[in-house]
């Protein structure tokens, strides 16, 4: 049987993201993708040893070569963010999830960051409300 850091060391940021997702029970199809890795470790592990495997997954997932790739995501959502006509718009509900997901590594788990990536973490913080959702738009805009 694999431990915990078997299953999680060959796994794909997105697929990294997929779990703590799971493991919040968001359903946010841009980021849940099957794969045969996921799939067995959603099959293998219990969802209470989950809580013991989220700081690895978090460590793993905020490595320096998944950071470039989390700041890219981030970078199209606020390029997409520049047309958004509407405070309604899902991508807000994409922005609150890595907002979300970026907070928890920097706050609760102390993993060190990049400044865009704390930069987005803070600025996003309230992301849910409806006010700093208009003002983001028009800051983005602009």
């Amino acid at each position: 049987m694999k431990t915990i850091s078997e299953f999680l060391s060959p796994m794909k940021w997105s697929e990294l993201m997929s779990i703590v997702i799971w493991r919040r029970n968001l359903i946010n199809k841009r980021y849940i993708r099957s794969s045969k890795l996921l799939d067995d470790f959603k099959s293998e592990v219990l969802s209470s040893d989950i809580d013991n495997a989220l700081p690895i997954v978090y460590t793993l997932l905020f490595s320096i070569e998944n950071q470039k790739l989390i700041s890219l995501e981030v970078d199209k959502l606020l390029e997409k963010l520049r047309t958004t006509v509407s405070s309604s718009d899902p991508l807000f509900t994409d922005l609150a999830v890595l907002q979300s997901v970026t907070a928890t590594a920097l706050w609760k788990y102390e993993i060190d960051i990049s400044s865009n990536l704390e930069d987005f973490a803070r600025e996003f913080d309230r992301v849910d409300d409806n006010i700093v959702r208009l003002h983001l738009m028009e800051k983005y805009r602009n």
